[in-house]
């Protein structure tokens, strides 16, 4: 096991260990914790209880200046995270923050107890409790805490609660079970963890197989459908699908190393090729119809769209081309165009015909009433 107290060691597994639901979990105990302690205050400071009934959880009468401190201590245990969570960047931080107050409010307990032995076993549940993180390092924090807890009690302030006085025996003998505790969940953590992240590791190479799965259907749809190819900076091209052969009529072979001149049909005027080029060497992607010749001669269409792709330093490092054949669709184009300017010209001598026949009925019509003028006379 690497022995790092300094970083993050479960950075990366935040939303695998579910720790924004985690921490919302531990506020809310420290809130708990909080209102357990005001009643202990009020029993042990304000009932008196250890005055006429002593207990295991009031050995001792609590003086209104001692109940004023510990609570504002429990007061600012608890609202110090409250005000802090998801607002830390390193959340190994927050976990050392969140593990420093929880052992404030074992010393408090023991403290507003008057030393009872039964609130010590408030720091064998903060252990058990802070497995929830999977960071064996928390366990090892509050032991040290612990340890400094019953330090100042036994060899600085021996007659401050316990009524046995020092005692270093009593220092031992309350170390080894937080200390197997502690090495217990060491232990616990440390398999969470890497079951956690084994089953991260695991996921990630399932979607990469399912990425790569969906690829390769990818790339046969397109082998299926459109022609495929792709060439260096200078428009060499170093790769061809199998439908790109089939329509060229080139082999692989003879396209490989070539420049796609070799498909130029003489249909568009140059300026067309400098557009699509000056739009590609830029960066952008160009779209539009191209008329190719196939190496047997015969003419066909594709639907294009031409992808450059850039390197880490914004170079243009290749180009990928798609093309779709519309061939068939631009001849149906075609012969409907033909058509409509067909019924065009029919229907311009439809008119013109008919135009014609409506001046021959109006000479007709002049005619016949200037004979019938001449008759009457």
């Amino acid at each position: 096991m690497n022995i790092d107290f300094l970083t993050d060691i479960n950075k990366g597994l935040e939303s695998a260990l579910n720790y924004k639901k985690v921490d919302g979990f531990i506020i809310k105990i420290l809130w708990w914790h909080l209102g357990v302690f005001i009643l202990f205050v009020f029993v042990n400071a304000v009932v008196k209880i250890a005055s006429f009934y002593p207990s295991p959880l009031a050995w001792r009468v609590i003086s209104t200046s001692e109940a004023i401190v510990a609570t504002v201590i429990a007061l600012l245990a608890t609202l110090t995270p409250t005000l802090r969570v998801g607002k830390i960047r390193n959340h190994y931080l927050w976990r050392i923050l969140v593990t420093v107050a929880l052992t404030i409010y074992s010393y408090l307990f023991v403290f507003i107890s008057g030393g009872s032995i039964e609130t010590h076993f408030h720091f064998f549940i903060i252990i058990a409790l802070l497995v929830i993180y999977a960071d064996w390092r928390l366990g090892w924090f509050l032991f040290i805490l612990t340890g400094l807890h019953h330090g100042i009690l036994n060899y600085l302030e021996p007659g401050w609660i316990y009524y046995y006085g020092r005692n270093d025996l009593s220092v031992v003998a309350h170390a080894l079970p937080v200390l197997v505790a502690v090495i217990f969940t060491t232990i616990i953590s440390k398999n969470n963890r890497e079951s956690v992240y084994n089953l991260q590791e695991a996921t990630a190479r399932l979607d990469k197989l399912q990425l790569k799965e969906d690829l390769e259907a990818l790339r046969l749809a397109l082998d299926k459908s459109a022609l495929v190819s792709a060439t260096d900076a200078k428009g060499d091209i170093y790769y061809v699908n199998d439908k790109f052969v089939e329509v060229s009529k080139y082999s692989s072979e003879e396209l490989i190393g070539q420049n796609h001149r070799i498909l130029k049909s003489g249909f568009h005027p140059p300026e067309f090729y400098k557009e699509l080029w000056d739009t590609i060497s830029s960066g952008k992607i160009w779209h539009g119809a191209i008329k190719n010749r196939a190496k047997d001669g015969s003419f066909y269409w594709v639907d294009s769209t031409l992808v450059p792709v850039m390197g880490k330093e914004g170079k243009l490092e290749r180009y990928i081309s798609v093309r779709i054949p519309i061939t068939e669709q631009k001849i149906t184009a075609e012969q409907l165009s033909a058509k409509n300017q067909e019924l065009e010209r029919s229907n311009k001598l439809m008119v013109g015909r008919e135009l014609a026949m409506a001046e021959l009925k109006m000479e007709i019509k002049k005619l016949e009433q200037r004979l019938t003028e001449k008759e009457t006379i």
